[in-house]
């Protein structure tokens, strides 16, 4: 997109680093890329004119996990919500109609997001139905983004690849863009699917959890736990391993086995990370603040289909009772 100008290039090899020779197909003129409606469009538009057997559809833009929010103010700096900001009109995609996009273009058989902090649950669950394979990032991603010549080039010798093996090429391109320079990086690859079988392993573990009422355990837990640019976002696996190294009650223990073991082996299924400060990094962060819980959590399908929200008002209220706690 360049001024009121968006274009559509057909990307084609060639020897000039520094020009895009790549022949125009289309020119839509000015487009809002915080419009889902425009985003669903273009994929149905690509559908029709170069079909495939596989589709891939990468966003890359900021991004800022789950939050929803009202869009900013025209013109203005963009606001921490969603996915894929216009800073024309301020506008951006929120994670539910990021799921509306997918599923008006019929879907796709890996949804990644080249843009910070997007591997989150509460995503994941959104695209369950609209995608095979889901690549993201816990962290904030380096401001350069991915390497997509690195990324591609192995696609483009074997373009029979599936989407598992696709996946996978794309982390080690990500970790050997990042390896020496410096960034710490997260990256990894969701199983979509297996969200449909995720959710009750959580509500075991949450609902085991909030019995126990092991409060000082949950509390040091939350405080230690490895977390992200936005502090709200943590890694679940290393949230329940944390509380379930402090427990003493078997029920607590044996439910976050369980979810750490389904996790581990169905629905992450590959993980990168770079440099230093991420080491407890496994592939999935989730909402879980230390005070209040957004209003408009609520929106999303995770919040109306799994217990996180009332165990994530909890653990704000146990974290909020003992200020200062700390360490890991």
């Amino acid at each position: 997109k360049s001024g009121t100008s968006t274009k559509v290039h057909l990307m084609r090899k060639d020897d000039d680093a520094g020009l895009v020779t790549s022949p125009v197909v289309r020119d839509l003129g000015g487009v809002d890329m915080g419009d889902w409606r425009h985003l669903a469009e273009f994929g149905k538009w690509v559908k029709a004119q170069y079909p495939a057997r596989r589709y891939m559809l990468s966003i890359w833009n900021h991004g800022s996990g789950w939050v929803q929010g009202a869009p900013a103010a025209a013109s203005g700096p963009f606001s921490p919500q969603g996915i894929s900001y216009d800073d024309e009109t301020g506008n951006h995609i929120s994670t539910t109609d990021l799921a509306k996009a997918l599923a008006a273009m019929g879907g796709v058989d890996i949804y990644a997001s080249d843009a910070c902090l997007m591997q989150m649950a509460e995503v994941g669950y959104e695209l369950r139905e609209q995608a095979g394979v889901i690549l993201g990032s816990e962290e904030n991603e380096p401001a350069v983004g991915w390497n997509y010549a690195l990324y591609l080039a192995p696609l483009a010798m074997d373009p029979g690849m599936d989407p598992g093996r696709l996946s996978a090429t794309y982390l080690e391109a990500f970790r050997r863009s990042y390896a020496d320079s410096g960034h710490s990086t997260t990256h990894s690859a969701v199983r979509a699917q297996a969200f449909k079988e995720f959710v009750p392993l959580v509500n075991a573990w949450t609902a085991a959890v909030m019995r126990a009422a092991e409060k000082d355990a949950v509390v040091a837990a939350r405080a230690g736990v490895q977390s992200y640019g936005d502090a709200d976002n943590i890694d679940l696996v290393h949230f329940v391993r944390r509380i379930g190294e402090r427990t003493a009650v078997p029920e607590v223990a044996s439910s976050g086995e369980s979810l750490v073991r389904f996790i581990q082996s169905r629905l992450v299924t590959g993980n990168s990370v770079t440099g230093s400060g991420l080491a407890d990094s496994t592939g999935l962060a989730v909402y879980m603040p230390t005070g209040p819980v957004s209003e408009d959590y609520a929106q999303l399908t995770w919040a109306k289909d799994s217990g996180w929200p009332a165990f994530a008002r909890w653990v704000s209220a146990l974290h909020s009772a003992q200020p200062g706690v700390s360490g890991r």
